[in-house]
């Protein structure tokens, strides 16, 4: 199950080793980032700052949305990592802003959309977010 989606411009830094992991009682990690699936150097640099008794997978965009699924469905506690809100802008580019609700991205991300609510408040505040980047 998804315990936790975090989108963070870091990745992966102390707060996420030393807190997050441990308050959320995560014992996976799912980090999707298209970079750092692709660059073994990288994947390598952040398996190791975690810690032994918790497993990192390393996705891209293209297996995305089929590892959240999975990552949803497992028994397994996962927290879900993106450098940058991809898979709400997705949900944008698909269905444009008017048809695509918070219950859709939190759909798609795996997450009860209270849990969706607890990042972000609005739709909107999402779109915000992406502009930025």
């Amino acid at each position: 199950m998804i315990n936790h989606f975090r989108v963070d411009s870091k990745l992966i830094h102390g707060q996420i080793t030393t807190r997050l992991l441990a308050f959320k009682h995560c014992n996976r990690i799912l980090l999707i980032d298209d970079t750092v699936a692709g660059d073994e150097s990288m994947r390598n640099i952040f398996s190791t700052v975690i810690p032994h008794s918790v497993k990192i997978h390393f996705r891209g965009m293209g297996d995305a949305l089929n590892a959240l699924e999975r990552a949803q469905a497992s028994a397994n506690r996962y927290l879900v990592i993106v450098r940058t809100p991809e898979t709400a802008l997705a949900l944008f580019a698909q269905r444009g802003y008017l048809g695509t609700s918070m219950n859709h991205i939190a759909c798609q991300l795996g997450l009860t959309k209270a849990a969706l609510y607890k990042h972000y408040t609005s739709k909107r505040e999402i779109l915000d977010k992406i502009v930025e980047q």
